[in-house]
């Protein structure tokens, strides 16, 4: 699928749509044509009388664009764990990195664009009925991701009862097998009406890139884990990738 870049316009009768209108997209080169959306040569995109909506496979075909990978990052292909490395360190580290390629996410992020690309929402909202369209509610899903003992401790200290002032409860996605997991910690998360999922296996990013044989002894050793508290939730680390062919 070859994408084209564009500016919404106009949505037209869209109206879901409309908090689009000014932003810069990717979407599929063959959409425009075949929906009747106007796309003038500088790349201005808008739906006028006539336009048909966004068809649904095309929200999923660009969502997974670029979802996979069959190169590891940096981090997996290290003799060591990246989490050995101390971790103010790992952050001085991180925005070098972070500022040296800011100016280059024309190069490296063309594709979902760099900090967030909403071409796949955009689609959806196109694809949405032109009627008006009742105001509703936002759902909104909270989770939080756990990959140090700090990170446990803090989500009691800090977090939880911030949220529970709200009326609100978290998923919090713990890693298994990198750290002694803190479990009256841990068990209190659940005690309070959160839930608590499995974050991967020790936050290496080398699950991904690694044998059949080596990704279902990191599933059974997790498993305890997920049973121990009832997860049915899993969040993956940094990085995914394309199965090998011999993979169940």
């Amino acid at each position: 699928m070859s994408l084209m870049p564009v500016r919404v316009t106009s949505v037209g009768d869209y109206g879901a749509a409309s908090w689009a209108e000014g932003l810069r997209f990717n979407l599929p080169a063959e959409l425009p044509a075949r929906l009747n959306w106007r796309v003038t040569a500088s790349g201005d995109l808008s739906l006028e009388r006539g336009s048909l909506p966004a068809p649904p496979d095309s929200i999923g075909h660009v969502r997974e664009l670029a979802a996979f990978t069959e190169r590891p990052p940096a981090s997996s292909r290290l003799p060591v764990s990246y989490q050995r490395v101390p971790g103010r360190v790992r952050a001085a580290i991180g925005s070098a990195i972070g500022w040296w390629h800011r100016g280059r996410s024309d190069r490296w992020a063309a594709f979902p664009g760099w900090p967030l690309d909403l071409s796949a929402d955009l689609l959806f909202d196109l694809s949405l009925p032109t009627d008006p369209y009742p105001p509703t509610p936002a759902t909104v899903v909270l989770t939080h991701d756990i990959d140090s003992p700090e990170g446990l401790r803090n989500l009691v200290a800090r977090f939880l009862a911030v949220e529970e002032a709200t009326g609100a409860r978290s998923t919090s996605f713990i890693v298994p097998c990198a750290w002694t997991v803190d479990h009256d910690l841990a068990s209190e998360v659940i005690a309070r009406g959160h839930e608590v999922g499995v974050h991967g296996y020790d936050h290496g990013n080398r699950t991904p890139f690694a044998s059949d044989a080596e990704r279902r002894r990191r599933v059974d050793a997790a498993r305890s884990f997920a049973e121990r508290y009832d997860s049915t939730a899993f969040s993956a680390n940094m990085s995914t990738s394309t199965p090998a062919p011999t993979s169940s």
